[in-house]
């Protein structure tokens, strides 16, 4: 199944054959690659939220985990919303919030 990420920032390819999948969120829509490395440097904090992408994510997660797939790897870049392991990190605690108890 492919993934329906937003615009260009994004991509995701779930293989359910193989039993594995990636998902990249490298760099935000509507910024070319010059101008986000001006704008998120020097990649500390989350400089501008993607709430769309994150969620795209977590449901291509999500999709993936109901499939029976995994693992997923999922790559996320310093231009998409200012620090990687930050946007990683709120990722991860959207994907807790929204497990099952």
């Amino acid at each position: 199944m492919d993934a329906q990420l937003p615009d260009s920032c994004c991509g995701g390819r779930v293989d359910v054959a193989v039993r594995r999948g990636a998902a990249r969120l490298l760099i935000r829509p509507g910024y070319g690659y010059g101008t986000a490395v001006q704008w998120f440097q020097p990649y500390d904090r989350r400089l501008k939220p993607f709430p769309e992408g994150l969620a795209a994510a977590a449901r291509l997660t999500r999709e993936a985990s109901a499939a029976g797939v995994g693992p997923l790897f999922v790559y996320v870049g310093n231009k998409l919303e200012g620090s990687a392991p930050l946007s990683a990190a709120a990722l991860a605690e959207a994907l807790e919030r929204e497990s099952p108890a």
